[in-house]
Order: structure tokens, then C-alpha cells, then sequence
């Protein structure tokens, strides 16, 4: 009798296992077919949108950006990790990376110092077994220096890093800010795309 129910489980995870591949497979065919009508529609929304470039701090707006897909494009994705969102933050780098289609994915985390080399040694693993297919950067928090202490404990243990990324990466004109809490469902360039 045991026997039979642990036939009947594994029949069951795999007939799972199998819709949900399915399902996938399905996905990907409807979003290559329905890829051109959306690309004109965000067109169409964006004619009139300028990009306010991330950096300077002014009030400047660049030429308008018009989103036609590049797979060489560089899709920068900042992450803050802090105390026990480590877990979390690799959880979110992985569903990134596992949605990766052909847009190259740089994460920039920041992170507090005891938990860089952490954090770089899990993902110069991943780099090999992804083929180099994504970079990344560690760096440091950072907080104005006359307030740091309260800047990092305003809401959260380090919530209020974001508000500084203009100023920390004057070299990156645009990026994508994901809550380590946060997971892709779907490729990155889904989100991207709508900026």
C-alpha cells in the first residue's frame, strides 16, 4: 500500500513537473509573437518621454531614449543587501540570471563589508557556470558622511542607500533598483523595456 502511494506521488511530480515546462514553452511562443506589436506600442508611449539620466543631480534631460530592442544592451540591476537578506539577494540575482535571454545583465550590489567577499566568491562561480554571460560590482555602502549612522538605520538596515546611487555611480546613466526581497517571474528586459 505504501508502495503504491509513493508510485502515485512520483507520477504526480512528474505530470507537474511537465505542465509546468509546458507552460513555459508556451510563454515563450506567445511573447515572440506578440514581441513586434508591443515594441510599437511602447513606442508610441514613449515617443515624448525624455530619460533623466542618473549622475549629475541636475535637472538636465538627455535625448529621448526610444526602446527598440538591442540584445547587446547592458541591463544594470542595483541591489542592496544588508544584513540577513543575503539569502534573498542571491535568490533574486539567480531568477535574473535564469530569465537571462540575450541582453547582457551587470548587477551592482552594495553591500556591507563583511559580506563582499561572500557575495563575490558565490558569484564568480555563477559566472563560470554561466559563461561569463553577466558581470557584477560590489561596492561598499556609502552614506553621507556627517549623518551615516542615521542614514543607515532611517527605516530599514540600509533602505535609504537608493537615495544616494546618483552620487555613488556617476558612471551608470540608467539602472533598474530591485528589493533583494524581490524575484523575476520572467526576463529582465520585460521590466526594463517599459523605462
Amino acid at each position: 500500500m505504501m508502495m503504491l502511494s509513493i508510485r502515485y506521488l512520483f507520477c504526480a511530480i512528474i505530470l507537474c513537473s511537465g505542465i509546468l515546462i509546458l507552460v513555459y514553452l508556451l510563454n515563450l511562443t506567445a511573447d515572440t509573437k506578440h514581441h513586434e506589436q508591443r515594441t510599437m506600442h511602447h513606442l508610441d508611449a514613449l515617443k515624448m518621454t525624455k530619460a533623466v539620466p542618473l549622475g549629475q543631480n541636475q535637472l538636465k534631460h538627455s535625448e529621448p531614449r526610444l526602446f527598440v530592442e538591442n540584445e547587446h544592451e547592458e541591463i544594470t540591476i542595483a541591489i542592496v543587501i544588508c544584513g540577513d537578506v543575503l539569502q534573498q539577494g542571491f535568490s533574486l540575482i539567480k531568477s535574473a540570471i535564469i530569465f537571462q535571454q540575450k541582453h547582457v545583465l551587470k548587477f551592482v550590489i552594495f553591500t556591507e563589508e563583511n559580506l563582499i567577499q561572500s557575495i563575490e566568491e558565490k558569484l564568480s562561480d555563477w559566472q563560470v557556470l554561466k559563461n561569463h554571460s553577466f558581470s557584477f560590482e560590489i561596492l561598499n555602502l556609502q552614506f553621507p558622511k556627517n549623518r551615516e549612522k542615521e542614514w543607515k538605520t532611517l527605516f530599514k538596515k540600509c533602505a535609504s542607500q537608493r537615495l544616494f546611487f546618483a552620487d555613488i555611480l556617476p558612471h551608470i546613466e540608467v539602472l533598474l533598483y530591485m528589493d533583494a526581497d524581490s524575484l523575476f517571474l520572467g526576463p529582465v528586459y520585460d521590466v526594463w523595456s517599459h523605462f
